[in-house]
C-alpha cells in the first residue's frame, strides 16, 4: 500500500500526460495507481482473507451519503429518458465510482500513520522539484530556452477543443514575466500544490512539534522552494491557502506560534523581496506590485475584466459568472440536479456555452441539486469539525505519544479546509485530487483515533476463507 500511495503522490504532480485516453477522459498515472489500490484491497481481503475495518463514525456515513446522492441523481436522469444526458451521466458516474471506491476501500484498510509520514516526505521532495522547475521557467520562457513549456498531452485538459490530444500550458505574460506553471496546466494549480506542501512545513513549525523532514537544512530549503512556488505562480489561490494555514495556526497555537510567526514573516519577506528584485531587474516587472494591484482591485470590487484597474486575465469575473449560471441550472433541477456531468447538456449551459463551471460548489449544486449540495457541504464541514476536535483531544493527552500521529494530526484540518477553498475557484469534485485528500485526512484521523483507543470499527469479511488457503489445499489434494 505504501508503494501505491507514493506513486499516487508522484502522479499528482505529473498529470500533464495520460497513460491512456478513453474518449475525452485522459487516465493519468494517478488514476492508474488509484485503480491499483482497489485491486490491492481485493488481494488483501479475498486472497489473504483479511477483514475490512469500517470505522463506525459519522464520516463513514458521509462517504456513503455522497455515493447515495450521486446514484440518486443519476437515477433521476435515467427516469427522465433524456438519451444525451443519460450517456454523459454514465461516463461521469463510472469515473466517480472508481474514485469513490478507491477512497472508501483504502479508508477501510488500516494504513499506519508511519506510512503517511513517508509518503508525505516523498511528496515534499517532489514539491521542491516542482518549484525548481517553475523557477527555471521564469527565465526560460522569455529567453526561449529549451523545456520552458510542456505540451499537455492529456485528453482531460482538452475538453471542448478541436484537439483532444494536446494543448498548451496557460500562462499569461506581463512584460517579460510569464506566470510559472511548472508541470501543471495553469498557474493556480502550481500555487495550490506548493501551498499544500508548504502547510506540511508551517504547521509543525508553529505548533512546535516534530516536522516530517528531520534535517533542518533540508526543511528550510524545501520551505523556501515551496514559498517561491506560491509566489511565482502569481495566484490569489496560493495566497489565500497560505494565509488560511497561518491564520488557523495562530488561532490554535498562539502561545507557541507568535515567535515563530515573526521569524517566518521575516524570512518570507527576505525571500519574496529578493526574488522580486531579481525578476524586476531582468524582466522589468514587479510581481509584488502586480499582487498589490490585483488584491486591491478585488477588495475595491474592480476585478471585472472590463475594469481599467483590473489585472489582465483576472479570473474573478469568470468565477462570478459561473456561479450565476450554476444557480440558473439548479433552478431548472432544484432537488437532484441535472445529473452527474450534465451541466453543459442543460438548456442554460448550452445558452451560455459553458460545458462545466470553474467551481466545485457550482458544479455540485447544478448537477446534484439542492439535496446534493447540502450533503456535500455537510460532509466537508463534518470532517473539519471532527478532525479539529480529535486534534484537541490528542493535544490534551499526556505521556508517551505516537510520534507519527503527533506529526500528522495537526495539519489535516487545514488540508480539508484547503479542499474547501480550492473548490471555490476550481472544479475538483470528480477528481483524483479531491478523493486522495479525503482519503489521506480520514485515514490519518483513523490512525489517531486508534492510538487514542476511541476508534470503533465494524469488521467485514469479504470471503469465509482466504482464497490463498483454498488454492493451497487444492494443490495439496491433487498431489
Amino acid at each position: 500500500m505504501r508503494l501505491l500511495l507514493t506513486l499516487i503522490a508522484f502522479g499528482g504532480a505529473f498529470g500533464f500526460f495520460h497513460v491512456i485516453a478513453i474518449g475525452t477522459f485522459g487516465m493519468g498515472m494517478g488514476d492508474v495507481f488509484e485503480i491499483c489500490v482497489i485491486l490491492y484491497v481485493g488481494y488483501y481481503t479475498i486472497w489473504l482473507g483479511n477483514s475490512l475495518e469500517i470505522p463506525q463514525r459519522i464520516e463513514t456515513y458521509g462517504l456513503v451519503a455522497m455515493l447515495g446522492i450521486m446514484l440518486l441523481s443519476a437515477a433521476s436522469v435515467v427516469v427522465s429518458g433524456n438519451t444525451e444526458m443519460g450517456i454523459q451521466t454514465s461516463k461521469t458516474l463510472a469515473h466517480f465510482l472508481y474514485l469513490w471506491l478507491f477512497a472508501f476501500l483504502a479508508y477501510c484498510v488500516p494504513i499506519p500513520p508511519e506510512t503517511w509520514v513517508k509518503v508525505l516526505r516523498f511528496q515534499l521532495m517532489i514539491a521542491l522539484i516542482v518549484a525548481v522547475y517553475g523557477l527555471y521557467q521564469i527565465a526560460a520562457r522569455p529567453l526561449g530556452w529549451p523545456f520552458a513549456w510542456i505540451e499537455i498531452s492529456n485528453a482531460s485538459f482538452s475538453r471542448g477543443t478541436d484537439d483532444v490530444t494536446s494543448s498548451n500550458q496557460l500562462a499569461l505574460q506581463f512584460g517579460g514575466f510569464f506566470r510559472a506553471t511548472s508541470f501543471f496546466s495553469e498557474p493556480s494549480a502550481l500555487a495550490a500544490y506548493s501551498a499544500s506542501a508548504l502547510s506540511l512545513l508551517l504547521v509543525p513549525l508553529f505548533r512546535g512539534s516534530q516536522a516530517i523532514i528531520r534535517s533542518r537544512t533540508l526543511f528550510w530549503i524545501v520551505l523556501v522552494g515551496t514559498m517561491l512556488g506560491v509566489f511565482i505562480a502569481f495566484s490569489i489561490t496560493g495566497v489565500l491557502l497560505t494565509s488560511c494555514c497561518i491564520g488557523v495556526c495562530m488561532v490554535l497555537y498562539w502561545k507557541r506560534a507568535w515567535k515563530k510567526l515573526i521569524l517566518t514573516l521575516g524570512v518570507s519577506a527576505l525571500i519574496i523581496v529578493g526574488a522580486d528584485s531579481v525578476i524586476h531587474k531582468y524582466l522589468a516587472v514587479s510581481v509584488v506590485e502586480m499582487f498589490t494591484i490585483r488584491i486591491g482591485s478585488i477588495i475595491a470590487g474592480n476585478a471585472s475584466g472590463d475594469s481599467e484597474t483590473a489585472v489582465i486575465g483576472e479570473s474573478m469575473s469568470q468565477r462570478v459568472d459561473d456561479y450565476q449560471v450554476s444557480y440558473e441550472v439548479m433552478k431548472e433541477y432544484p432537488f437532484f440536479g441535472a445529473g452527474p456531468g450534465n451541466f453543459g447538456k442543460t438548456l442554460t449551459g448550452k445558452q451560455n456555452e459553458l460545458q462545466f463551471p470553474s467551481t466545485t460548489y457550482g458544479s455540485v449544486a447544478a448537477e446534484l441539486g439542492g439535496v446534493g449540495f447540502v450533503i456535500f457541504l455537510s460532509f466537508l464541514l463534518i470532517i473539519v469539525i471532527r478532525t479539529f476536535l480529535d486534534e484537541r483531544k490528542w493535544t490534551e493527552i499526556t505521556g508517551n505519544k505516537n510520534e507519527a500521529v503527533e506529526t500528522l494530526l495537526p495539519f489535516i484540518t487545514i488540508r480539508i479546509l484547503f479542499v474547501m477553498l480550492i473548490g471555490v475557484a476550481g472544479n475538483s469534485f470528480v477528481s483524483g485530487y479531491f478523493w486522495t485528500e479525503v482519503l489521506m485526512v480520514l485515514s490519518i484521523q483513523s490512525g489517531a483515533r486508534r492510538a487514542m483507543g476511541i476508534e470503533r470499527v465494524y469488521l467485514m469479511r469479504v470471503v469465509k476463507a482466504p482464497w490463498r488457503e483454498l488454492v493451497l489445499k487444492k494443490q495439496m489434494g491433487t498431489n
